[in-house]
């Protein structure tokens, strides 16, 4: 199976990778929640604009949900468009 990795910085997962993906960093880049260990959530802030082309992590699994919906909903359209080919008796 491919792993695929969400991450802004090259780690050791990163590089074991099939398809590495770069996100903007939470809490620097982009805002987001983080959790203490006693469950408490932390509102983070933006204090920067990431780099060109780097989405939140939120953004990149919108698009990949979105592409999934589109490609699943054109397969279904393609088999109900299909025809049985006919064989003469």
């Amino acid at each position: 199976n491919p792993l695929i990795v969400i991450d802004p910085h090259r780690n050791v997962t990163a590089m074991m990778g099939n398809v590495v993906l770069p996100s903007a960093f939470t809490g620097i880049e982009s805002e987001g929640t983080a959790y203490r260990i006693d469950d408490v959530p932390l509102p983070l802030k933006k204090v920067v604009d990431p780099p060109e082309g780097i989405l939140r992590d939120e953004v990149i699994l919108e698009r990949i949900l979105q592409k999934v919906k589109e490609i699943k909903g054109s397969q279904k359209t393609r088999t109900v468009k299909c025809k049985t080919a006919s064989v003469p008796a």
